[in-house]
């Protein structure tokens, strides 16, 4: 399944910034969320850097399981400025890969004749 990179995880960091956004609102005393929200905002703008790039690829490789991919997802960017603090989007990017296949198994390689 090919799609671009925005549409696999453009709108997830996104989305994930919005809720840090809000957070940092709800609980102002606490700058964590606030400075999350920033890098995700950041990392948002970039991600189209990273079209048809080879990390782009190798994040493509995961959606043999939709349901797991969005779950680690998730999880990895709603860590972003608290227990994660990456410094780039590539950053972001390598440690989500990472991340995906410690808790998904990649799909079989079929040789080609």
């Amino acid at each position: 399944m090919k799609c671009g990179i925005a549409e696999l995880i453009g709108h997830d960091i996104e989305t994930t910034a919005y809720w840090r956004r809000e957070c940092a609102e709800r609980y102002p005393e606490d700058d964590k969320s606030s400075k999350a929200a920033d890098l995700l905002e950041r990392f948002a703008g970039e991600i189209e850097d990273f079209e048809n790039s080879l990390l782009h690829r190798r994040l493509e490789i995961f959606l043999t399981d939709p349901e797991e991919f969005t779950l680690v997802v998730n999880w990895v960017l709603r860590s972003v400025g608290f227990n994660f603090r990456p410094g780039s989007c590539e950053a972001l990017l390598n440690h989500l890969i990472k991340c995906l296949s410690m808790s998904m198994k990649p799909p079989k390689l079929v040789a080609v004749k």
